[in-house]
């Protein structure tokens, strides 16, 4: 990947010209643009590895919901049939 600077020069055609290899870094105000959560699910391996990975953080949590919910419906059922 080559970055390019403000100037659209590369960074080092702009380090020779300059003769400064760091920079002050830019920095936008506002809500995070969709074009930059593309290009984090690129960096993860794609569209489907990054769709994995947050199947993966989800289903154990959808799992421990569900059992909590299980164990107090069996509970609340059990109740009922020993007559309690």
């Amino acid at each position: 990947m080559i970055f390019t600077t403000e100037k659209g020069k590369t960074l080092k055609a702009e380090a020779s010209e300059t003769g400064k290899i760091i920079q002050a870094e830019s920095s936008e105000k506002g809500a995070v643009g969709v074009q930059t959560y593309k290009t984090y699910f690129k960096a993860l391996g794609g569209y489907i590895c990054t769709g994995l990975v947050m199947l993966l953080f989800l289903v154990p949590i959808l799992c421990v919901a569900f059992n909590n919910w299980w164990l107090s419906y069996w509970l609340k059922n059990s109740a009922q049939v020993r007559g309690a």
